[in-house]
């Protein structure tokens, strides 16, 4: 009987490549190892809502396995020592894991890919967090990644590969205050019981082009963000899931643009291949500081607690502070006011989301960050948002400053 240990990375579902890859009679050891606390710029990597939707993810993960007969150990170190180990000690003839598109990620696999080669050991990729490969994108784009436009040229034709398949059904309903973010569960089991309410015939999709510069509530956008982060979703069931959805009930507008917006994902983590360690270093565009008339005199530390003065930004880093979840729009705002308004280290701001942010991954929050300030793939050279206006445009009754801005919410 063949031995085999799967190492579950940012892909923590059952439903994973590998062990559909395996037949019945393997003997299948898994592992997921947790990243130790570190900090970067005098900032610790990992806050506790991030973590606790990790573990949420890694006991329903455990579950699942257990359903299959397979035991999941969890351990925290560096990877690259503990998978060779555990391989070492198992003796197992295969180690299976999902290929990560970031610089420190790519440095492990490459190192444990020669690391298990010395000992004899077969190492096997797969697939498991984009809608292709790194390899075949190149091919395709046949040069450099610069812009989202020549991108989605290239690829929105091809989402038509993913053909419309259904995911699970279930009836339990997810709870959570009415005005702000619903309560995120990490684990595949919450993230289908959302995908479905999500996704029926009047579920919000249907006008989510309309809404999703919300800021408060459930529905003003597909909430999906943290599941896909982790890997309890895979982005290709998503879009196979989103044309089921247009098979059953009509593609509209709403449907369309979920799609470009889960291909601004597959974007940023193809350039964050690109980039290696660029992601991480840049310097922001050159823009004429004396247009912006509303400087923002305020500390790093108080941008970080919500307390600059400025009521929108304010509000939306009190909401990340006490949830671990932020609206798009409200990111693009207090992004562009650290590195426009206040002129602080854009690096420092990244890595705070990254702290903080329930639905962190390298590609998108590095990505984006870099993107507001210019650094990469910003045909406008950077993105300064007025943000007296922008609050007035998207938060006009000032409900959402209320809610956060109130000491009890």
């Amino acid at each position: 009987m063949s031995k085999h240990l799967v190492w579950f990375r940012r892909d923590l579902r059952a439903h994973h490549p590998a062990l559909e890859s395996m037949n019945s009679n393997a003997d299948i050891s898994a592992l997921y190892v947790r990243e130790p606390q570190r900090k970067w710029l005098n900032i610790e990597r990992v806050g506790d809502h991030r973590q606790k939707f990790e573990n949420q993810c890694i006991d329903d993960l455990r579950s699942s396995l257990q359903a299959r007969g397979i035991e999941l150990s969890v351990e925290t170190g560096n990877p690259l020592v503990i998978v060779a180990n555990y391989a070492r000690d198992l003796n197992v003839e295969h180690v299976h894991f999902g290929t990560l598109p970031a610089f420190e990620e790519q440095q492990t696999e490459a190192q444990l890919t020669t690391k298990l080669n010395a000992d004899t050991i077969k190492s096997k990729l797969y697939r498991t967090y984009t809608l292709w490969s790194y390899a075949e994108v190149r091919e395709r784009m046949n040069k450099p990644l610069r812009s989202f436009s020549q991108f989605r040229k290239v690829f929105e034709p091809l989402l038509k590969q993913f053909p419309p398949r259904a995911l699970a059904n279930d009836t339990f309903e997810l709870s959570g205050n009415p005005l702000g973010v619903f309560s995120f569960i990490g684990g595949r089991s919450a993230a289908l019981i959302h995908i479905h309410e999500y996704l029926a015939g009047n579920g919000a999709i249907r006008h989510y082009k309309e809404t999703r510069n919300g800021l408060l509530g459930k529905e003003y956008s597909s909430k999906l963000s943290p599941w896909l982060s982790w890997g309890c979703l895979g982005v290709d069931e998503v879009i196979q899931a989103i044309h089921q959805h247009e098979v059953l009930f009509g593609e509209n507008e709403s449907t369309h643009w979920l799609k470009i917006e889960l291909l601004w994902r597959e974007f940023f983590q193809h350039l964050a291949r690109q980039l290696g360690a660029q992601l991480f270093t840049g310097r922001v565009a050159e823009i004429n500081f004396e247009s912006i008339h509303t400087r923002l005199h305020a500390s790093f530390s108080a941008w970080a607690a919500g307390e600059t003065g400025q009521d929108f930004v304010d509000a939306n880093m009190r909401e990340l502070n006490a949830t671990g979840y932020m609206s798009n729009r409200g990111r693009q705002n207090v992004a562009s006011a650290l590195i426009y308004d206040m002129r602080d280290d854009w690096r420092k701001g990244a890595c705070y989301f990254e702290r903080q942010l329930i639905d962190y991954d390298p590609a998108s929050n590095y990505g984006n960050w870099q993107y507001i300030a210019g650094i990469h793939a910003n045909p406008r050279g950077g993105s300064w948002f007025n943000l007296e206006k922008q609050a007035n445009m998207y938060d006009n009754d000032a409900r959402y400053r209320t809610y956060w801005l109130n000491s009890e919410a």
